[in-house]
């Protein structure tokens, strides 16, 4: 019996006006062919014949997706049209976007993907993640399509992404010399598939299968190999495309996808100068400062984009209520908190940039819905002791930091290692930022649960990303631990945290602010961990703009703070 499987998904048309694709279909009827000789068992889905629904993934799933688990390793393979909305991707079949649910939430799929039972999981999503061009794809939330089972311990998955967030992947007509075969095909693809045809020896592991030694290559070492392929590849075609691929693999070295197929060894292909490096936040977070963590990453520019992430103590570090928030960026235009235990409100002290907002009788935590003066909005919580710094550029909030009121005795404390929390807090939420936070293995993750433990009472959004980058690296356990922690800490937990720890801990009904994910890309986490909020807010889903954190559109500003101010929201 084979212990490995395959859902291989290819479509070339799409409703809404999309161009018709040339090689999506084709490719994955090439590379099912290619798995079959792989001994996976191999469910092909394409549109040659007729109309593809995200229906049909859900039945193919279910055959392989199973309890007791019968495989070990699931690749899902998509190319085809996708968008970016939300920090979330969508699939889109042919009835979409017409038909909002003929799609399917990536993330949703990779999350469940988590629970599934099978061992590792590896998503190649050959798509565009292009911004929807017009309001009916904002709408489109698409299915999640793994089975929702009840293991409780996840497994790891694996993906590679054809490109970053809001940009196109290509396809081409590939020349001959370099594996083209004279058709249009997608660069993606065409790169995968070379990695394992006579790769270079530093792609290479023998590993043990059924008591014999083979050659393969490890999906963590694709990285360091598709890259290049995609430039190499774009550039016989056009030089002026750039297709920058977007890939985590938390799976340990002897997992693979296929064996290498080695005739002779050529040397490997020249990365980029100057492309952006990936690296695990445990340089991040044991680095002393922007200049060494910026060495270690290959990241030239980042002391300027870590000075605009540092908020300004001079603007305002205290006020005698203990909470409040400075906003840089934006100038405020209306707040409105949720009163909490004790009739907690909130007034602009001043309303240009940078803003200022006083809250009182917070303790210990509010939401708090703030409307900026060109109408967008967002819900963050205020925890007592803490004044909230806030930076927003033209695309929505892109950081938030909490820092102890001057006028308590945690700030003393904070004085201390102020500037190192500062440098660190700046990087981590560059990562998230670029989709890069990744916890590779268990190293990593000591050290950043290391470093939390000293620092997870100075800023609260310090353990937010640590909960994120545990939960992306299948370390659910640690989400749990850091819940645990922060409740202790704030009598509260953030939404984000409580929402990735569900499959883990249960936290105290009313215990969560504020009522939403604060981190845009966790939205697509609601549905798969069956978590519901209120009405009104889920209505406000299609106006969320492609920031770090959660930021609405103008037209939504209004209807956000008057939920607050009704008592919509208790």
């Amino acid at each position: 019996m084979n212990t490995k499987a395959a859902v291989v998904i290819g479509v070339d048309k799409t409703g809404g006006g999309y161009e018709p694709l040339e090689g999506a279909a084709a490719g994955a009827v090439e590379v099912a062919e290619w798995l079959e000789t792989e001994s996976y068992d191999v469910e092909l889905l394409t549109d040659l014949d007729g109309p593809l629904h995200a229906s049909a993934v859900r039945d193919a799933l279910k055959m392989y997706v199973t309890e007791p688990p019968r495989y070990e390793l699931l690749v899902v393979y998509f190319s085809g049209h996708g968008i970016w909305h939300a920090r979330s991707d969508r699939w889109l079949f042919s009835d979409a976007p017409t038909d909002t649910s003929d799609a399917i939430n990536l993330q949703g799929a990779m999350t469940l993907a988590k629970y599934s039972g099978i061992d590792t999981v590896v998503f190649v999503s050959d798509a565009c993640r292009s911004l929807p061009d017009r309001a009916a794809g904002a709408e489109v939330t698409g299915i999640d399509a793994f089975p929702n089972l009840d293991f409780d311990m996840p497994n790891k998955v694996d993906s590679i992404k054809a490109t970053s967030r809001a940009r196109d992947a290509y396809e081409a007509t590939i020349p001959a010399d370099l594996g083209g075969v004279g058709t249009r095909q997608s660069v993606l693809t065409a790169a995968w598939r070379s990695a394992y045809d006579n790769p270079p020896d530093h792609l290479v592991r023998e590993v043990a299968v059924d008591g014999r030694s083979i050659e393969v290559v490890p999906n963590r070492r694709l990285e360091d190999y598709l890259q290049p392929k995609v430039d190499e590849l774009l550039a016989a075609v056009d030089l002026s495309l750039v297709q920058n691929l977007d890939i985590v693999v938390p799976s340990p070295d002897d997992v693979f996808v296929a064996r290498a197929h080695r005739r002779v060894d050529p040397a490997p292909p020249e990365p980029r100068r100057g492309r952006r490096r990936s690296l695990g936040p445990a340089a991040l977070w044991t680095g002393v400062g922007p200049e060494a963590s910026a060495a270690m990453r290959g990241i030239d520019d980042v002391p300027s984009e870590v000075d605009r992430r540092i908020p300004n103590l001079d603007v305002r570090s205290s006020y005698e209520t203990e909470c409040g928030f400075v906003i840089t960026g934006a100038a405020v235009g209306d707040v409105a908190c949720t009163t909490g235990e004790y009739g907690a409100a909130a007034e602009v002290e001043q309303a240009n940039s940078p803003a200022q907002i006083r809250l009182s009788g917070v303790g210990p935590a509010v939401s708090t819905a703030i409307q900026f003066a060109d109408g967008r909005s967002t819900l963050l919580p205020a925890f007592q002791g803490y004044i909230g710094h806030v930076a927003v550029d033209d695309g929505g909030i892109i950081a938030v930091s909490y820092v102890p009121s001057a006028n308590t005795e945690l700030f003393r404390r904070y004085r201390m290692v102020g500037d190192e929390l500062d440098q660190r807090r700046a990087l981590v939420a560059m990562a998230i930022n670029d989709n890069r936070f990744v916890i590779g293995d268990d190293d990593e993750a000591r050290a950043m649960a290391d470093q939390i433990r000293i620092d997870k009472a100075l800023d609260p959004s310090l353990g937010l990303y640590a909960a994120v980058a545990y939960s992306e690296a299948g370390r659910d356990d640690q989400v749990g631990s850091i819940l645990s922690i922060m409740y202790d800490d704030l009598g509260v937990s953030i939404f984000d945290v409580a929402l990735l720890a569900s499959r883990q801990a249960t936290p105290e009904p009313g215990s969560m602010v504020p009522h939403v994910p604060v981190l845009t890309q966790n939205w697509s986490q609601l549905r798969p961990r069956q978590v519901e909020i209120p009405d009104v807010l889920s209505a406000l889903r299609p106006a969320l703009l492609d920031s770090l954190w959660t930021t609405f559109d103008s037209g939504a500003g209004a209807v956000l703070v008057d939920a607050v101010r009704d008592g919509l929201l208790t």
